[in-house]
């Protein structure tokens, strides 16, 4: 069968509320990913407070490297290719200065992409008209901070994020700005969709992958209560996840997020800052995690987990899921801080983090050994066309909600996983769609 029917056939068989297990990891996706997925969304590359410390950053939409850059209040994306030679104009992450200069034959450009020159120019290009050796631009847009870069979007970042700005207000904007960490960075050996299947939607693992945290006392407070969850999905093959009872069913934990405990000042804040909306949502449904994932390979996580004795310490992370190949992705994760975070949340924070998150995470770990037996079964049984059941939920009716989006409210939902693989399947069909 084509891969041009197979991707026609898949889209069927998602309105049956299953998932072929061929689309978590198979080759000839990855290279149709590149052309039809990475390069028309808006991919999210950083938060503008890292051009604190630097002038330029490499970052990555799908597997192609660009070059975000700031200058005079402005930032710029360009792909990381000299339009001399094709080769990489930087190398490094991150640095600072006033020029780029390719490491092949010395071209240099500003910081705006404009050529400066190159060694022996005058000799090699007498006469010639050196306006157009530029670097390739691509368009870069913020919004409450984050960046966000797009190689061939027709949409502007308003229109593709659509109603997920509600949600990203709510951890983006409800203070005078975030401050982001360095990223930290690693490699696993999954695919990178199985990640967004259990960032999306995904909160009936926390009592089986992770169900030892609670009787060590790590993780989240109430083990129990991750069986009550609501589970927004949003167009555009967004989704969230609230993970914990509303207020309204148990109205004596300290909401949104154990703020009120630890930093009772930002739930002033955000009365202000926010919107009516916004802050009743956020106030009623952060019990334990807000997990927010913008299409198609970002996260945001603000969640409350315990470590010691103390009560549970509210972090907030934003999450990137970097394809390298069919079998690996680099996992790309920011520590946020609001800009006037006491230090002593700020040192509690980091604690919780690098305990149950990041490379050497116990939660990490746990989730990680999932992907990997997903991503395997995937490759080397895509010929059977298994067909895997979503049917969580799948007759459960939405819920009255205060916010945009359907709300899926009570046990585990695996709608929002659906609604992502129509949206990625959307992308990838069409008249382009070559037979492989």
């Amino acid at each position: 069968m084509s891969l041009k029917s197979k991707v026609r056939e898949a889209a069927q068989i998602l309105k049956e509320n299953q998932v072929p297990l061929w689309l978590f990891a198979d080759d000839s996706l990855f290279t149709l990913e590149r052309k039809k997925l990475f390069s028309k969304v808006w991919a999210f590359v950083g938060h503008v407070s890292e051009f604190d410390e630097w002038t330029y950053l490499q970052r990555y939409i799908g597997d192609v490297p660009v070059i975000i850059t700031k200058h005079q209040g402005k930032i710029m994306g360009f792909l990381n290719v000299c339009p001399h030679r094709g080769a990489k104009i930087i190398r490094e992450d991150v640095g600072k200065g006033e020029i780029l200069r390719c490491p092949y034959h010395g071209w240099t450009f500003n910081m705006e992409g404009k050529f400066l020159g190159a060694p022996m120019q005058r000799g090699i290009y007498q006469g010639v008209d050196t306006s157009s050796f530029g670097m390739f631009p691509i368009r870069c847009e913020t919004y409450k901070g984050l960046v966000f870069c797009t190689i061939d979007s027709n949409a502007t970042l308003d229109e593709f994020l659509g109603d997920m700005k509600f949600f990203i207000d709510i951890v983006a904007g409800r203070s005078e700005g975030l401050v982001f960490s360095s990223p930290q960075r690693w490699i696993v050996r999954v695919n990178w969709k199985t990640i967004v299947d259990n960032f999306i939607g995904d909160s009936w693992h926390f009592l089986t992958a992770h169900g030892w945290l609670g009787e060590v006392g790590l993780g989240i407070q109430d083990l129990k209560l991750t069986s009550i969850t609501g589970v927004i999905r949003v167009k555009g093959g967004h989704g969230v996840l609230f993970t914990g009872p509303s207020a309204d069913d148990y109205p004596d934990i300290p909401r949104p997020l154990f703020y009120p405990l630890w930093w009772p000042n930002l739930v002033e804040k955000a009365k202000v800052k926010l919107t009516q909306r916004e802050f009743d949502v956020w106030k009623k449904y952060g019990t334990y995690e807000m997990l927010g994932h913008v299409f198609p390979n970002m996260a945001f996580g603000n969640v409350a987990y315990t470590i010691d004795s103390e009560p549970p310490v509210p972090i907030l992370t934003f999450r990137l899921w970097r394809p390298i190949s069919t079998f690996e992705t680099e996992i790309w994760t920011w520590l946020a801080f609001d800009k006037d975070e006491p230090e002593n949340l700020k040192k509690k924070a980091i604690d919780t983090f690098l305990r149950l998150f990041g490379a050497a995470g116990s939660v990490e770990h746990d989730d990680v050994a999932m992907w990997e037996s997903m991503t395997e079964n995937s490759s080397k049984l895509s010929s059977l066309n298994l067909k895997l059941k979503y049917y969580g939920g799948m007759n459960q009716s939405p819920t009255q909600f205060e916010g945009p989006g359907e709300l899926y409210y009570g046990g585990n939902n695996e709608g929002n996983t659906i609604s992502f693989f129509k949206e990625y399947l959307n992308y990838l069909e069409g008249e382009e769609l070559d037979d492989m």
